[in-house]
């Protein structure tokens, strides 16, 4: 989040029409997921940002986060991180039980928002 805070202090060029998150957004998106989470009770565990991938237009900027909720609490934030006003796709969803907790899950999702060049 350090390295995002400072990298939205850079200007960037408009995005040509596109609704893509630029530098600064993806730290609004950043506290938008951990805030979301912290509302409906879902645990953030941990953020581990991927590196950013060039496209020809825009580029992606994927993440993972670790979560821990019950079951129903995990799909009310899916549904959240879906409205969302950027552009987000989860790509990937792994949902287990916790050995330490019979009624928690412990999820991990790749999602994944973008960026104008």
């Amino acid at each position: 989040i350090v390295e995002l805070n400072r990298r939205a202090s850079i200007d960037m060029s408009a995005s040509a029409g596109w609704d893509l998150a630029d530098q600064k957004s993806v730290v609004l998106f950043l506290e938008d997921v951990t805030g979301s989470a912290r509302r409906i009770g879902v645990s953030l565990v941990a953020v581990h940002p991927a590196q950013e991938k060039n496209k020809e237009k825009y580029k992606e900027l994927s993440m993972s986060l670790d979560l821990k909720g019950r079951y129903r609490e995990l799909g009310e934030y899916f549904k959240r991180l879906e409205s969302l006003s950027k552009v987000v796709n989860v790509r990937k969803i792994r949902i287990e039980s916790c050995p330490d907790s019979s009624s928690v899950c412990a999820a991990q999702i790749e999602a994944v928002t973008y960026m104008a060049k």
